[in-house]
């Protein structure tokens, strides 16, 4: 009965006491789902990142073997038309996430859009390349050599960076 009475008088810190741990477990429990909730939407905002630049690098890569493949057997042409687009537009658009991929991805990625954004540039420089239309250049078959090895070794850095955003 002893033991009542003190559990009576002190009632009133007793719930008090248990209704503050309880606030505190929920708060607790809140900032612990919140943090699993952040990590989850940033390794969903990386994965979109990945996938997005992987996407538009492939499809650089993919121009540019064309572009081999058309100089590697040129036929009787005396010269051909490109468009000076770099098709970097996606990259544009994600270059304030870059932060997401790790130190390794974005040296690589970087370098592989540097220099497709470069390559416009490199090609009007070479001999005989005249810019006609806005957005294209034409290049005398004597540069298709230049012009198909430019390709090959700026398609090597574009498949680097496309096998290191490969994997998640």
């Amino acid at each position: 009965m002893n033991v009542w009475c003190h559990i009576g008088q002190f009632q009133t810190l007793i719930v008090g006491g248990l209704g503050f741990t309880g606030v505190i477990a929920s708060l607790a429990m809140n900032a612990w789902l919140a943090r699993r909730q952040y990590a989850r939407q940033v390794k969903h905002e990386r994965t979109v990142v990945r996938v997005a630049l992987r996407a538009e690098l492939q499809a650089i890569a993919e121009a540019y073997r064309d572009r081999i493949a058309t100089l590697d057997n040129p036929g009787s042409y005396g010269g051909v038309r490109l468009s000076l687009d770099t098709m970097t537009d996606v990259y544009k658009s994600v270059i304030q996430r870059l932060g997401l991929l790790s130190e390794a991805e974005v040296r690589v990625v970087l370098r592989a859009y540097l220099l497709a954004q470069q390559l416009p540039e490199r090609v009007t420089m070479l001999p005989g390349a005249k810019e006609g239309e806005p957005g294209f250049v034409w290049v005398p078959g004597q540069s298709f050599a230049p012009l198909k090895q430019l390709h090959q070794n700026y398609l090597k850095d574009i498949d680097q960076a496309i096998a290191a955003i490969a994997s998640d």
